[in-house]
Order: structure tokens, then C-alpha cells, then sequence
């Protein structure tokens, strides 16, 4: 019996779960009956002034969306042209007014809507959830996946309408909702707005938000291009912040001394440009000839079925050496200045970077949710993927609990990568019908092409398993298996034309300690 035999196995002889709390009906909602059908939900439910007018409407008095063709945006960075395609796929936030919705009787039960949720999609229970969420999208317990669906709404208005408000609406957003999957695609989204927008202003207003590690989980080579394209000065502590993208890795002194490291390195960024700023574009004039990085940018499937490929600043030689050579130095002369400290009982007190960890408590009724969608979509193999990554994280964020709950991750992990191919046929067959349905609006070739390239790319997203697996084999001294786990991620990524340097890179450092 195969290991995700076992698994189906062991989640279908399970027994009987017990029933959860009922959870107490808000009492700020308007009364309605439950599995009554609601007709006009604009009635109904009060909309959060600041997304009022950016929510997307399939019909009724408020319709402001129709159906569109393929078409497409371009803009210039420099001499190089970056695309944006507009697909004429149906927007996955519309909502459709004449849907049915109902009041849940128990809203812990209700089922979290799948990784890629379009109101469509939604049973009535989880419409309504939506549309209690719209009131007040600010709400940090607010699932993710409702986060999401509004936010594809908002991307779209990033490049076609109301931009400036969209991104004030995000920023906040980015504020409450942690997730770094949404801080990665709001991020990515924004930049790229205000580089299609050519609004510099829009831009400052973006990095001034950047007052928190979960806000910069976002693309580098991104960020760079805007601020190489504004010119928009580098201060001390964007250097810091980004020092590992440009190779430097010794940042106990970053961590534990900033106001002292950023004071040495704006000294010898006076000393190099006679100002204690950097400025890109100063650098490095002409970015045409660097290496081109490819990402997915869009969470929004109908704003962009394909990767767009930026410029990559991180790969100048001139940018690294420069960069790297003003840490290293500020490095030494903190070094220096420690130990002169230290003899004259002088030294500062290290900055507290490590908050005091809450206790962890195992959430059994979230395990129980989890197991139970796993059990739903067992036959649907790319929302099966989905929730088997669920899983997986929830059950080593207890590692430290039980060494019982590293096992369930480690097993989940195996599930996930055991049926990869099952998912990647699920998703050519998916992605190609998708292609099909919109077929008449586009020209026979071009169908033709984009068909060939799901063929070619399949499956080519992240599966955070390989490398899930690869730190728990390497932190318990299993380096054998960490190897073996990275030469499967290599295999899998380069099959589909995805960059593999990350799991080469590990694989030489595990050989080595091999030895």
C-alpha cells in the first residue's frame, strides 16, 4: 500500500468527529432569516465606504462591469517594454446580485472557499460571509481567501480604472492581513501600477509604508526597477533591509546594532557619493543589457496568463560590488568600534530582535477542518494540492508541541509530492479547457501557441514541500535525504523551465557537510 493509500486510508476510518461550538451570530447584522434567499444584498449588508465604489457588479442597478475581449497594456521601463494581458476571462470577484446567499446556522462549520475563490464559486453560506467581510475588510481574523477575492478586484482596478484609490484601499489592507502570499502579490501589483502609471508620488507613498519585515516579502528585482526608473534614492536602511539580495549574508550587527551599522554606512556613502544616499540610475545609466527574471505577477488569473519577464537590477556587477562593499565596510568599522567599546565598558545595549513567543496551544478544531477539506476535495487533485499545503503548515507550526505533529507534516509533505502528476494533469486539462472557452476571441494561432506553452510549462508553480522537507532533513543531520529531496525538486522545476539555483545551491552545501 502506497504511502497516500495510507493516507486516504487512515482519513476515511477516522472516527466520528465531535461536533463544534456554535459560534455566536454577530449582533451588528441585520436581521434576516436564515436560508431566506437575498435578493438585493446592497439592502441588506452596509459596504465599508472606502471599497464602495470598487467593487465589480455582473448586473442590477450598480452593474460597472461588462464583458471584455483580449486586450492588452504596455509600458516603457527605459528602452525595455513590459505587457500586461487582459485574457476576457470573466473578473473572479463579480458578484452576481441575483445569486442566492443564506445565513449560516453555525459559522465555524462553514468550509474556508478554495485556494483560487471567484464569487462564482461560492456556495450561499460563504456569500454571505463575503458579504458581512465587505463591511469591514480591515478585520485581521477575516479569512484569507476573502482577502483575496476582494483583492482581485482591486488588482484589476490597479490597470484599468480607479488606481489611486485601489492602492490606498491595499496599503491598508497590507496592513492588517499578514499573509505572505497577499504581501507578495500586492506588493508586486503596486509597483508595477505606479511604473504603468508613472506616478513617482504614488510610489513614495508605497515605500514609506515598508515599516514592517511581513511588508517586504515581495520582489526585489521589482522594487529595484521602480526605484532605479523614478530615480528614487537609496538610504542607509534600504540597503540593510535588502543586504541579502545583493550577497550579504553577516547581519548579526544589522540586527543588534542598527542605529550604529546605518551611522558607519551613511558615512561611507558620503564618502563615496557625497551624500548619504544612493541613487541607481547614477550606478548603472542603461539596464537593457541585464538578465531578464521571470514572475508571475498578478494573483487575478484574467489579468495575465503568463509570467512577464523584468529586468533583474540584483544581477548588475556594478550595483553588487557597490552595495556589498558599503556593508561589508560598515561591517568592520562596527566590529572595530565593539571592541574599542568593549575595553572602556562602553558598549550599547543590543536591540531586542527576538519577541517573547506566545505559547503555542494545538488547535484541534482547525486540525478537524482541515483533515475534513482534505477529505472533500480528495478527488480534485489541484484543490487537494492546496489543502495538503494547508496541512502542512499547520501541523509544523506545533513541531515543537510533539514530535508527532513534525511526522504528520513530514507525511503530508510526501502526500503532496507522491501526487504530483495526478495534480499536473488535473491542472493541463484545467488550464486548457479555460484556454478553450475563450477560444472565439482570439485568433486560431494564438490558441494554438498558448495551448502548447500549459503543454510545455505544465504544473511550474512553487511546491513548498521540497524545500519543507529539505530544512527538516537538514536541521536533523539527515543530509542523505535532504539531498535526495533537492535532486527531486531540481528534476521536477527544470522539467518545466523553472529556475533551479536555490535547491543547487543547497544541495553543495549539504554535500559538503556530508563530508
Amino acid at each position: 500500500m502506497g504511502l497516500f493509500d495510507s493516507i486516504k486510508k487512515f482519513i476515511g476510518n477516522r472516527d466520528k468527529l465531535p461536533e463544534q461550538k456554535q459560534q455566536a451570530k454577530p449582533t451588528n447584522l441585520p436581521s434576516i432569516k436564515k436560508h431566506h434567499k437575498i435578493t438585493d444584498p446592497s439592502r441588506a449588508f452596509i459596504i465599508h465606504s472606502d471599497i464602495e465604489n470598487l467593487i465589480w457588479i455582473k448586473n442590477g442597478p450598480k452593474q460597472n462591469y461588462l464583458p471584455e475581449t483580449k486586450s492588452s497594456e504596455s509600458f516603457a521601463v527605459g528602452n525595455y517594454n513590459i505587457t500586461i494581458s487582459f485574457l476576457g476571462m470573466e473578473e473572479p470577484s463579480l458578484i452576481d446580485m441575483n445569486a442566492e446567499m443564506k445565513e449560516p446556522k453555525d459559522y465555524v462549520s462553514v468550509a474556508r472557499p478554495p485556494y483560487y475563490p471567484s464569487y462564482s464559486s461560492l456556495n450561499p453560506e460563504q456569500k454571505y460571509i463575503y458579504w458581512r467581510f465587505l463591511g469591514n475588510p480591515y478585520e485581521s481574523q477575516a479569512d484569507i481567501s476573502y482577502v483575496f477575492l476582494l483583492y482581485y478586484g482591486l488588482e484589476r482596478h490597479l490597470f484599468t480604472h480607479d488606481f489611486e484609490r485601489s492602492i490606498e484601499v491595499i496599503l491598508k489592507l497590507r496592513e492588517v492581513h499578514t499573509n505572505e502570499s497577499f504581501q507578495s502579490y500586492s506588493g508586486n501589483a503596486i509597483v508595477l501600477s505606479c511604473l504603468l502609471h508613472q506616478r513617482a508620488d504614488l510610489m513614495t507613498l508605497f515605500i514609506q509604508s515598508l515599516n514592517e519585515e511581513y511588508k517586504r516579502k515581495f520582489s526585489a528585482s521589482l522594487y529595484l526597477l521602480a526605484i532605479h526608473s523614478f530615480d528614487k534614492p537609496l538610504e542607509a536602511q534600504d540597503l540593510t533591509r535588502l543586504a541579502k539580495t545583493f550577497g550579504f549574508t553577516k547581519m548579526n550587527y544589522i540586527k543588534e546594532y542598527p542605529d550604529l551599522f546605518n551611522g558607519y554606512l551613511e558615512q561611507y556613502m558620503q564618502e563615496t557619493f557625497n551624500r548619504e544616499l544612493l541613487i541607481l540610475s547614477e550606478l548603472l545609466p542603461d539596464i537593457n543589457d541585464l538578465p531578464l527574471v521571470e514572475m508571475r505577477l498578478f494573483a487575478n488569473v484574467s489579468l495575465s496568463d503568463k509570467t512577464i519577464k523584468v529586468p533583474d537590477l540584483t544581477k548588475s556587477d556594478t550595483i553588487q560590488k557597490t552595495i556589498f562593499n558599503l556593508l561589508n565596510n560598515a561591517h568592520e568599522s562596527v566590529k572595530k568600534k565593539l571592541v574599542e567599546m568593549r575595553k572602556k565598558n562602553m558598549v550599547p545595549k543590543k536591540k531586542e530582535t527576538n519577541k517573547p513567543k506566545k505559547k503555542l496551544q494545538f488547535n484541534s478544531s482547525e486540525e478537524r477542518r482541515l483533515l475534513g477539506e482534505l477529505k472533500k476535495y480528495y478527488n480534485r487533485p489541484i484543490d487537494r494540492h492546496f489543502t495538503l499545503i494547508q496541512l502542512q503548515d499547520f501541523y509544523y507550526k506545533y513541531r515543537e508541541l510533539d514530535d508527532k505533529y513534525l511526522q504528520e507534516c513530514i507525511k503530508y509533505c510526501y502526500a503532496d509530492i507522491d501526487t504530483l502528476e495526478e495534480l499536473n494533469k488535473a491542472y493541463i486539462k484545467n488550464e486548457i479547457d479555460r484556454v478553450k472557452k475563450i477560444a472565439d476571441l482570439k485568433p486560431e494561432k494564438e490558441v494554438e501557441i498558448e495551448i502548447s506553452e500549459i503543454k510545455q510549462k505544465q504544473f511550474y508553480y512553487n511546491i513548498p514541500a521540497f524545500k519543507r522537507l529539505a530544512i527538516i532533513y537538514e536541521k536533523s543531520s539527515q543530509f542523505d535525504y535532504a539531498i535526495d529531496i533537492c535532486k527531486q525538486a531540481v528534476k521536477y522545476y527544470s522539467e518545466r523551465g523553472v529556475d533551479t539555483e536555490e535547491f543547487e545551491k543547497r544541495m553543495m552545501k549539504l554535500t559538503e557537510k556530508t563530508k
